[in-house]
């Protein structure tokens, strides 16, 4: 009995002591439970309250800019970046660090055991590590991480023959600021580039490829100060778009058309959300919405004839860069078919940004690349204001064209001479215009009054600013009444009989610029009937509608009737013929074309600044439906500098209408053909 009862009390301990184990795996397990459940749920939720959303602005294709026949002058083409995403390279970054900090940070190491390291280490050139006594986590966690980027992209340029620079400046803002979107370190890479980047076999990790549009300008200079240039958009957004926390390089327009289309061609812009953790990683990317593209501009210009005309004032002066312009219309409509300023720029140079000795280069004041010459600068007209004097003068009824005024080789007003390079001799009304008299005109303009000279001036477009997309623009300057106004001072400054005679030459205080020149003259081929200068053909959205068609808007054609007699015309006219076509009296002969005829022009004015020589013309006279206008700054005359360039204009402009008219018409329905 005794034994048993002793058994019994053994074998109750070894139960006690599972029991005990028991218990204690029991407690272990509450105690664990309370610990994620009570503890751990603050710092759960933290950790969730910290995960947000980042929105980031995703900019639209631009629409591009067309020719009337649908050639490209400003477009898009795809621009394929290489990016890194930092936080995929997180364990790298560990591996780095922990390998300065066992190495470098050794204390026990002399100074020359960690310049030995340095050198070990293989940094590139560029990197100058921490101090030892300012080292500390931060900084070096950071120089580590950059040291893991440079050897990354280092290792890549020499995979794509590139050139890779990253500072460390730009990357610490990009890792403290804006961690979760793409480093992009090599922008618009080639296709070989491409090709060579998408074969690596042991590409690093976090490197990706994407795809951007890129604006490109693919005639170069041709149209420069019609299209203009892109800038960075600054990191903002517009009215009635979404703010967004971050937005991927942009571009808005600079000068120009870029510019004053600014928001036809920029489309509307997309939004991604990207969900980023407590530190900054991405932890998922949607798109809210896909970016519109911008919509098209088709112009009213012919590249063709563009580039042409560009060539053509080029050759004016074949020892001097040429700086002029040229204009070409169609009178009937004021459709702007060329507009031409030499020198010219490069609107490539601008994308992605321009170089600060490109911009240095654009900004020399002696070449005034940016500045248009035919619709900014002001020019005094000289001689090809005559037709508006002459027209003041017949529809004044002051002027007889059949009568005969005699002059005597320059005119005397006060203690001045007027010089006149038209012999002396008999003169009516178009031999006058043809050979171009001062005396003539300075008799005619004293006939009538500075008033009628300059309200008939107006009425013909002079000192209007055009509806057009592009400048900025000049209105110039004619000495009408809001002129005197400012200009008159009295006791002191009047107007004179010598101010009315520069007037009459088109010479002192008047100011045009090479398209008011071309509007003029519209109106003269019109006999009255002047259409606003035109360029701007349509817009059109680069997307089909949910009806299946692409939408197009019209700007309206503008136009107005001057004021004038119309007898004035037939008269105005027959001059202009003779000016070209009359090789004893005209001075405009250079610009005769056999079987096709053109009147014209010419025109030379001093200035104590500069010459300016021009050339006015239209053709054909029977019924014109083409405006030439040739200016040439510090030319040698109106007709041995400009008129030469205005007859290979019209000589490409008839060769082209004889390619037309022989060539065969398309068949098929070219809007259900599938290209």
């Amino acid at each position: 009995m005794v034994q048993f009862e002793q058994e019994t009390k053994k074998g109750d301990a070894k139960l006690a002591g599972l029991s005990a184990l028991v218990l204690a795996a029991m407690g272990l397990l509450v105690l664990g439970l309370w610990y994620v459940q009570i503890i751990s749920t603050k710092r759960y939720e933290d950790t969730m309250r910290q995960q947000y959303y980042r929105t980031v602005r995703l900019p639209a294709p631009r629409g591009v800019i067309l020719d009337r026949f649908g050639k490209p002058l400003a477009e898009n083409r795809p621009s394929f970046n290489i990016n890194i995403y930092l936080e995929q390279l997180s364990a790298l970054y560990r591996t780095e660090y922990q390998r300065w900090k066992s190495r470098y940070r050794d204390d026990r190491k002399t100074p020359q055991e960690r310049k030995e390291f340095l050198l070990e280490a293989q940094l590139p050139s560029d990197i100058v590590p921490p101090a030892h006594d300012e080292f500390g986590n931060f900084e070096w966690g950071n120089f580590t991480r950059y040291v893991t980027v440079r050897r990354l992209t280092d290792r890549l340029a020499q995979e794509l023959n590139a050139t890779i620079e990253i500072d460390f400046g730009r990357f610490n803002q990009h890792w403290f600021q804006e961690r979760s979107m793409p480093f992009t370190i090599l922008s618009d890479i080639t296709l070989d580039q491409v090709s060579k980047f998408l074969s690596l076999l042991d590409r690093p990790p976090g490197f990706d490829l994407d795809v951007g549009s890129m604006r490109t300008y693919p005639n170069g200079e041709t149209a420069c100060h019609i299209l203009g240039y892109l800038r960075l958009a600054n990191n903002e957004s517009l009215d009635g778009e979404e703010r967004a926390n971050y937005y991927l390089q942009d571009f808005t327009g600079g000068g120009s058309m870029e510019a004053h289309l600014n928001i036809v061609l920029k489309g509307k812009p997309g939004l991604s959300r990207i969900k980023v953790d407590n530190i900054g990683y991405r932890v998922s990317e949607s798109i809210a919405h896909e970016p519109e593209p911008g919509r098209n501009v088709i112009l009213t210009l012919d590249l063709g004839l563009q580039q042409f005309a560009a060539q053509a004032l080029s050759e004016a002066d074949p020892d001097e860069p040429v700086r002029g312009a040229v204009v070409v219309m169609n009178p009937k409509n004021g459709d702007i078919l060329a507009l031409v300023s030499l020198p010219g720029f490069d609107p490539n140079q601008f994308v992605p940004r321009i170089s600060h000795a490109t911009w240095r280069e654009y900004q020399q004041p002696d070449a005034k690349l940016l500045q248009s010459r035919s619709f900014y600068s002001l020019y005094q007209p000289g001689s090809i204001f005559k037709i508006i004097v002459g027209i003041a003068a017949l529809h004044n009824g002051v002027c007889d064209p059949h009568a005969t005024f005699r002059t005597t080789h320059g005119t005397w007003i006060g203690n001045h001479k007027f010089r006149d390079l038209a012999p002396a001799g008999d003169y009516t009304f178009a031999r006058a215009f043809a050979k171009s008299s001062n005396d003539y005109f300075i008799e005619m303009g004293s006939r009538v009054s500075r008033k009628e000279i300059t309200r008939i001036a107006h009425e013909f477009g002079f000192k209007r600013l055009y509806d057009l997309p592009i400048g900025p623009m000049s209105s110039g300057n004619i000495p009408d009444d809001a002129f005197m106004d400012r200009w008159v001072i009295p006791g002191k400054q009047v107007w004179t009989a010598g101010n009315q005679a520069n007037l009459s030459i088109g010479q002192g205080e008047l100011d045009v610029t090479p398209l008011q020149i071309a509007t003029m003259l519209s109106g003269v081929a019109n006999e009255g009937v002047i259409y606003e200068p035109r360029l701007v053909d349509r817009y059109e959205t680069s997307v089909y509608s949910s009806s299946g068609t692409v939408e197009t808007e019209t700007p309206p054609r503008k136009s107005w009737r001057v004021n004038v007699d119309p007898k004035v015309y037939p008269i105005i006219k027959d001059a202009l013929r003779m000016d070209v076509g009359d090789r004893t009296n005209g001075t405009g002969y250079r610009a005769d074309i056999e079987g096709y005829e053109i009147g014209g022009k010419t025109g030379t004015a001093d200035s104590t600044s500069r010459r300016t020589t021009w050339f006015a013309s239209m053709a054909p006279m029977d019924d014109p439906n083409y405006v030439v206008v040739v200016m040439v700054e510090d030319g040698h005359y109106g007709g041995t500098t400009c008129a030469p360039v205005a007859r290979k204009i019209y000589e490409y402009i008839l060769a082209q209408n004889t390619a037309d008219e022989g060539a065969e018409e398309p068949t098929g329905d070219l809007a259900t053909t599938d290209f």
